[in-house]
């Protein structure tokens, strides 16, 4: 269903990275604070034109892919999985050339496929998810919020996304629900939290094919017209960095 009225409002602000008001006092701007210290500034926008918002994420692994997705504009926004061996230095990298970043964070998946190490898991003990979560936040700096890696099974869990949407608004960080299932609850419950939350709206490589890459970029851009924004995901692989360049 398309987005109209109040909820199209809201999406458009939580989109909107500007920098953060001035104070009553002073009238000068108020110290930026949790994700507000990273995130990029919005090009001005006065015609209100559509946006589209890119995220590369499971940068990090292959460090050839993680240097050829930091080639790419720095309104790039990418996600690296934190338990890559060159984490923390690829976020500096990254950073130094101007790009917003996520914590990729490893959450389980409905099906048996490996999210790797020390990835959020529902059954785990809570002292334990709570190291985890720790760790995996600790492994990058400078990062704006965290989205999910896999997740299909943690993101329809309440008692285990509650664990991991109150640490991120503690810190003021802002979450990227990536829908890797339609059935997700992650995204409602962030918001019902008061966290700025986002939602993924297109996966654009699913087929790693430049035709149908492209085919969903278009997708993208129909979105963006009809709701004012769009957010795709993609991957760093070549065909979709290809098509992005």
């Amino acid at each position: 269903m398309d987005e109209t009225g109040a909820a199209a409002a809201n999406r458009q602000k939580e989109l909107d990275f500007r920098s953060p008001p001035a104070t009553q006092d002073t009238g000068q701007a108020a110290p930026a604070t949790g994700w507000r210290q990273f995130a990029a500034l919005t090009p001005h926008n006065p015609q209100n034109l559509p946006r589209i918002v890119v995220v590369i994420d499971d940068v990090g692994p292959n460090l050839a892919q993680a240097r050829e997705a930091m080639a790419l504009p720095p309104a790039v926004t990418l996600a690296i999985l934190p338990y890559a061996d060159y984490a923390a230095e690829l976020a500096r990298e990254a950073r130094i050339k101007g790009h917003e970043i996520l914590v990729h964070l490893p959450m389980q998946p409905a099906n048996d496929a490996d999210p790797g190490p020390q990835a959020m898991l529902a059954d785990l003990p809570e002292a334990e998810f709570n190291r985890r979560l720790e760790w995996n936040l600790a492994q990058i700096a400078d990062y704006v919020g965290v989205n999910n890696h896999m997740g299909s099974q943690l993101t329809q869990d309440p008692v285990a996304m509650q664990r991991v949407l109150g640490v991120l608004k503690e810190r003021d960080l802002i979450f990227l629900d990536s829908r890797t299932i339609a059935t997700t609850i992650a995204a409602d419950l962030s918001r019902a939290m008061q966290l700025p939350t986002l939602e993924r709206d297109v996966f654009i490589d699913n087929e790693l094919v430049p035709d149908k890459i492209r085919l969903q970029l278009q997708r993208a851009e129909e979105i963006a017209r009809t709701r004012g924004s769009a957010i795709l995901i993609g991957h760093p692989h070549k065909e979709t960095l290809d098509v992005l360049r």
